[in-house]
């Protein structure tokens, strides 16, 4: 119930802290920091990035059915419209009635891979909401919470309800998962399956070029707010920043463009949103 949100918006806020402490202790000149300490570091943030999307999951689909029926039903006619295989894996998901985290991953993942393939439902958009490419806890539950919340309609100027498939991204090979720990922990924790989630290198290239030409594409991005040299050429899609590292000016026309170093973790600033 309430307390139980309580402790862990408390363990967020904690956690957050801690980790901006920690960060400027490690980088500090005289201090040689233990591996010890840098894993504990990392087990902190991650505990505290899975906390952030089990709460986020449990409050949007307490309000997902109610107050934006639209959004399930694109993803629902993405199911119903699109091949068979993705198709028919996204409308089993549908028809489970979970429309929790889990669905939402799963629905997203092959909804998203099968508009690139060509196969988009009438009218709709896709909307990518992708992480950086250091592809930290805080990186990744930014951009899983981001998607979920404008999947319900949260964010209307990024997602229109009804009117876009929207997908979280995680921007390096799937392969490379396994390198970072406190990801891995974390996904555990909030009970997601990697294999639900759309890795960058995943998405067909000329799948992202036809929908950046043919104005179906909306690029949003969580713990970064400048695109990489080898994805700049996706700069035309994006619709959406938010980020808190230094403020590069880059994207300035964005529908959504939130940029504020002061605050230690993009989560907080997803949570604000």
């Amino acid at each position: 119930g309430g307390r139980k949100r309580a402790q862990r918006c408390c363990l967020w806020m904690l956690s957050g802290g801690a980790r901006r402490i920690g960060q400027g202790f490690l980088t500090g000149q005289r201090v040689q920091a233990r591996p010890a300490l840098r894993l504990l570091l990392a087990l902190t943030a991650s505990q505290a990035a899975s906390c952030f999307l089990l709460h986020t999951a449990h409050a949007f689909t307490q309000r997902a059915s109610s107050a934006h029926p639209a959004a399930s039903e694109t993803r629902a006619r993405a199911a119903a419209g699109n091949g068979a295989a993705a198709g028919g894996a996204c409308a089993g998901a549908a028809m489970s009635g979970g429309s929790g985290l889990s669905t939402f991953l799963k629905e997203s993942r092959s909804g998203a891979l099968d508009f690139l393939r060509g196969h988009p439902p009438p009218d709709t958009s896709l909307v990518l909401v992708m992480g950086n490419e250091a592809c930290d806890a805080d990186s990744v539950a930014s951009a899983i919470s981001l998607a979920y919340a404008a999947s319900m309609g949260r964010l209307p100027t990024l997602a229109p309800p009804g009117k876009a498939l929207v997908a979280p991204v995680v921007n390096i090979p799937r392969e490379d998962l396994a390198l970072r720990q406190d990801v891995v922990l974390m996904l555990k924790d909030a009970g997601v399956d990697s294999a639900d989630l759309v890795f960058f290198p995943e998405i067909p290239e000329d799948g992202l070029r036809g929908a950046l030409s043919g104005g179906g594409l909306r690029l949003v991005l969580t713990d970064h707010n400048k695109l990489g040299v080898a994805q700049e050429w996706l700069a035309p899609a994006v619709v959406g920043v938010v980020d808190h590292h230094e403020d590069t000016g880059s994207y300035g026309g964005a529908a959504l463009r939130v940029v504020d170093d002061k605050v230690g973790t993009c989560c907080a600033l997803v949570a604000r949103e």
